[in-house]
């Protein structure tokens, strides 16, 4: 592993989303190298509103 990595990582645990869920990690990503998304307040694919997705790249 290089050595420019800070030794433990970066952060001590992976944060959840706004509506208290995992968010959803993609590697690849269809968008870019990695895509980070949330399914919204629904936790479903698609949704409108509080239950739209977010993704990383919009």
């Amino acid at each position: 592993m290089p050595n420019i990595w800070k030794v433990g990582g970066y952060l001590k645990h992976l944060p959840n989303d706004p509506w208290g869920n995992a968010y959803q990690y993609l590697n690849p990503g269809v968008h870019s190298e990695i895509d980070v998304l949330s399914y919204g307040a629904d936790t479903k694919q698609g949704g409108e509103g509080n239950d739209a997705d977010i993704g990383s790249w919009e």
